[in-house]
């Protein structure tokens, strides 16, 4: 599991808990099940909704959401170095030959000197926009603001974002910045249980 791994939880269009598996369970975890199963939790690295199973302690939660978010997949082939085949035209493959060492570590380096001088970044973008369906896919303007995330029309996105209602347009502005949760868990008020 990454270090930096934040997590967000809403109900309804409230924002009630943000940070790490340790912050979001520390505030969750009293609720009620029924309340509990009334939150929307994503995680803020992919956008994608995650589910904790709540039975037990607050410990044997952490513990059981730590091992199925464990990040598995990094590094070589049993690590998760995939191999798949491309294709370029012989001057490409010149090229790559005259770099010194192979043509895989010359791509890699060409790829990555790519993605950091990338501002906001593809899977960033994506995350957000996970999370905009999940939270917002049926608010007016949804449909326009993801045009406007994909084209990096970010004065029209901000612009829907500010007309969506309670935290959710500020939360999405601040992801839109890069802005990220601090380890304490920043949250608004706690939903009532009902």
């Amino acid at each position: 599991m990454k270090s930096q791994q934040t997590f967000v939880a809403f109900r309804g269009y409230r924002l009630v808990a943000r940070g790490s598996v340790e912050a979001i369970v520390a505030r969750l975890h009293p609720l009620s099940s029924a309340a509990q199963a009334d939150l929307r939790l994503l995680d803020e690295t992919t956008g994608r909704t995650v589910d904790f199973d709540w039975r037990g302690d607050a410990d044997a939660v952490v513990e059981r959401a730590r091992a199925q978010l464990a990040d598995k997949g990094k590094g070589r082939p049993r690590l998760g170095v995939e191999s798949r085949e491309i294709t370029l035209l012989p001057r490409h493959w010149k090229w790559l030959e005259a770099q010194g060492g192979s043509a895989s570590a010359a791509l890699r380096t060409l790829v990555d000197r790519e993605m950091k001088q990338v501002g906001q970044s593809r899977a960033d973008i994506d995350a957000l926009y996970w999370q905009m369906s999940a939270l917002a896919g049926d608010l007016p303007g949804f449909e326009e603001a993801t045009r406007c995330l994909y084209s990096a029309d970010r004065d029209e996105v901000e612009r829907i974002f500010r007309g969506w209602p309670e935290d959710l347009g500020g939360y999405f502005i601040e992801r839109l910045g890069g802005g990220t949760a601090d380890e304490g868990g920043r949250q608004s008020g706690l939903p009532a249980e009902d």
